[in-house]
């Protein structure tokens, strides 16, 4: 299994993916999509089989 490369330290000493969040334009809006439309959010009645860590 492939490990990820080390994430580069940019400006402000903040991770390079810390950063993209910082500039996409739409982080906020896709954050914010759960709280906004509970709906759509899957709850343990959509899972009743599914355990946590596989335990049954």
């Amino acid at each position: 299994m492939a490990t990820a490369p080390p994430n580069p330290i940019r400006a402000g000493g903040l991770p390079e993916c810390e950063l993209r969040h910082l500039l996409d334009t739409l982080d906020e809006a896709f954050a914010a999509a759960p709280a906004e439309h509970p709906e759509a959010c899957s709850c343990a009645d959509d899972y009743p089989d599914w355990t946590p860590g596989g335990v049954s």
